[in-house]
């Protein structure tokens, strides 16, 4: 294991006596056998039943129908009750901010594995974040495996080659990706994506303010996160964009090879008009802290319709945001029909939008937009996991694949709601039933 700083050190034996990360009713990462379940394997293949899944280890060796699995006599058994199994969830747009007490850190990560998102892609790095991954696979925590964006590239260096000098370092250091954000200037831009390329490491975030979505595409932009360039290179900001952009744009974007994330239900707080006490009364806000959901309303002491207009301004100019809202809504359908790479992502750790919780809250916001329940399951299993590993052990249930599984009551995709209360839980070949998540949750609940 990675030698991890005093600081780091002291700050995960605190987080242990906070947060019990593996209880009783948890198995080892050995030879485990997940029977009696229905399986959404993500593979192309549509919901099988009387199957069953072999765990070794932290990795899949085999699912199919539970009369061609062959196990041992010692082999641990977990009975689904009739469930369904798919993989866990990937959010790839997080942020997860280590300057909080550690007691908060650890509530974000209890959250994310309680409610099934079993990888997370953390989209601003700092301090703790590279110690605390290696901790969440050394310990085997109750909490997502974790991928990290580096310190984001704003406006933050004086020259090419410090910018070089800049990447080169993340790079070394172990960050997955670098995030671009949405202030460097073209030149700028430029230099970030060239230093990435010459590094071998993503690039993926915004699209800058002074560069042009075409700009942005050619050079490489790996994901694009929010559509808010989309919106901007349209001019869609003060009314419906026109069928013939909407298509234009997602052939664009596929002849690129870049993917997106859309992040709706965070954007859609922000920009509809919405009454705070109702936001405030959001059963979400259960794992926040009074004090903290307070600050947030503090904060945004206007009314949320007019802070989000100010917010907006600051983005893409003072428009019609319920016009932007409708128009990104269209613009995620028309990237759906166009077979561009939508990768799922909630913007989680934003004011009101609650690590774990906002995911099913993001997906029936891509229903709304069109896309069917198999593409959205699939945006955040098989897509995210292709992105992240193009081997394809990532977001399925095969073979060889990654053990990271939830089990749910009903067939997702019949009725998405039935991914808010997973049965269990297994996160790199380690099963947690419901009664040990619930328990989880009954310690972090605050209201």
């Amino acid at each position: 294991m990675q030698k991890m700083p005093n600081i780091m050190r002291w700050t995960l034996a605190l987080w242990l006596s906070v947060i019990p990360l593996v209880g009783p009713a948890s198995h080892a990462a050995a030879d485990t056998l997940i029977e009696n379940v229905s399986v959404l394997p993500m593979t192309g293949f549509g919901l099988q039943t009387n199957w069953a899944v072999l765990v070794e280890g932290d990795r899949i060796i085999a699912a199919g129908p539970r009369s061609e699995i062959a196990v041992s006599a010692d082999v641990e058994r977990v009975d689904g009750d009739g469930g369904v199994l798919l993989p866990g969830l990937i959010d790839m747009h997080i942020h997860l901010h280590m300057d909080r007490p550690p007691a908060e850190i650890a509530r974000d990560l209890t959250l994310y594995a309680a409610f099934g998102v079993t990888t997370v892609r953390s989209m601003w790095g700092s301090d703790g974040q590279l110690e605390l991954r290696v901790a969440v696979v050394h310990e085997n925590q109750f909490a997502p495996s974790l991928v990290l964006a580096g310190p984001g590239f704003g406006k933050t260096f004086k020259s090419p080659d410090e910018l070089s000098a800049m990447v080169a370092q993340q790079a070394k250091a172990g960050w997955d990706l670098i995030k671009v954000h949405w202030k460097p200037t073209a030149g700028q831009f430029d230099a970030i994506m060239a230093a990435a390329k010459s590094e071998g490491i993503e690039a993926s975030g915004h699209v800058p303010y002074a560069v042009s979505l075409d700009h942005a595409l050619t050079s490489g932009l790996r994901t694009i996160e929010h559509m808010d360039g989309y919106i901007r290179d349209m001019g869609a900001e003060g009314g419906p964009a026109s069928d013939a952009a909407l298509q234009d744009a997602a052939a664009r974007t596929k002849a690129a090879g870049a993917a997106v994330v859309p992040t709706l239900f965070a954007w859609r707080l922000y920009l509809r008009e919405a009454d705070m006490d109702e936001v405030m009364a959001m059963p979400d806000l259960a794992y926040v802290a009074p004090a903290v959901a307070e600050g947030w309303k503090g904060r945004y002491s206007e009314s949320l319709m007019t802070w989000a207009k100010n917010w907006a301004f600051a983005l893409i100019g003072e428009r019609d945001v319920s016009a932007i809202a409708a128009n990104r809504q269209r613009l995620l359908r028309a990237f759906a029909d166009g077979d561009v790479a939508v990768l799922f992502g909630t913007d989680a750790g934003q004011p009101y939008v609650i690590p774990g919780v906002a995911a099913v809250r993001e997906m029936l916001e891509m229903q709304d937009a069109g896309l069917t329940n198999r593409q959205i399951i699939a945006s955040a299993t098989a897509a995210a996991g292709r992105h992240l590993d193009p081997s394809g052990n990532l977001g399925v249930i095969a073979p060889g694949a990654r053990a990271d599984l939830i089990l749910v009551a009903k067939n997702p995709l019949d009725e998405l709601q039935t991914l808010s209360a997973p049965l269990g839980v297994m996160l790199r070949g380690q099963w947690h039933d419901s009664t040990e998540i619930a328990r989880l949750l009954s310690a972090i609940t605050v209201r």
